[in-house]
């Protein structure tokens, strides 16, 4: 019930959960890979007008995500895409996230705090790992 929830979204938590959201943000270009756009733009108004008009319909048997978009004229885009590299992540794909996500708050830092990461089981000290954080 949560991930199909309509609008008006009252929290970051309430737009994260919600597939509709999510969907229609990405396909307005909103940058959801970012926690910031959740936090800032919960109550966005582009998206909440799109997310009113669209439709979250299961398919019995799929195993696989899958977007349908009909348009006014009577076009439709089919998007069906193989997210299994996103449901089991590679080392590579988690650092490539990670570097994405955390360099917004580090900067610079970023890569010395993933190679502190990637190296935790030496660490005799966490502060070690935590001063990087600069908090």
């Amino acid at each position: 019930a949560a991930l199909a929830n309509v609008p008006p979204y009252r929290s970051m938590l309430q737009a994260q959960m919600s597939t509709r959201f999510t969907v229609v943000a990405s396909l307005l270009g909103k940058p959801v890979k970012t926690v910031a756009y959740f936090r800032d733009s919960y109550g966005d108004p582009e998206v909440a007008e799109l997310a009113l008009r669209t439709d979250l319909v299961g398919e019995e048997g799929r195993t696989r995500p899958g977007l349908e978009i009909h348009l006014k004229d009577g076009r439709k885009i089919v998007a069906d895409e193989d997210v299994r590299d996103i449901l089991r992540p590679t080392m590579d794909l988690m650092q490539n996230k990670f570097r994405t996500l955390a360099s917004y708050a580090l900067g610079n830092r970023t890569e010395t705090l993933l190679e502190a990461i990637s190296g935790l089981e030496q660490v005799k000290d966490i502060r070690e790992v935590t001063s990087l954080l600069g908090v």
